[in-house]
């Protein structure tokens, strides 16, 4: 039993990163390998931001990348989550 929970996680993990790495640098690598017919608009950065982009706005409006605190962020910042 808990042989194959591990192998179900492992597997859902494996599934998570790929698409994850997909999500990021798919776009990229599809101009740079594939002919221009074949490049998938839906993973264009214009019209689908990239998980590092939307993890950076995440920590900005979250309070969490201010160097001056978190409390700071709060007192100073109306831009916030």
């Amino acid at each position: 039993m808990s042989n194959s929970r591990s192998a179900v996680l492992f597997w859902q993990v494996a599934i998570l990163v790929v698409v994850l790495v997909v999500w990021q640098w798919g776009f990229e690598w599809s101009k740079a390998l594939l002919p221009k017919a074949y490049v998938p608009k839906i993973l264009d950065p214009y019209f689908v931001a990239k998980p590092s982009l939307i993890w950076q706005s995440f920590l900005r409006l979250g309070c969490f990348a201010d160097p001056a605190g978190f409390a700071a962020c709060i007192n100073g910042n109306d831009n916030n989550l």
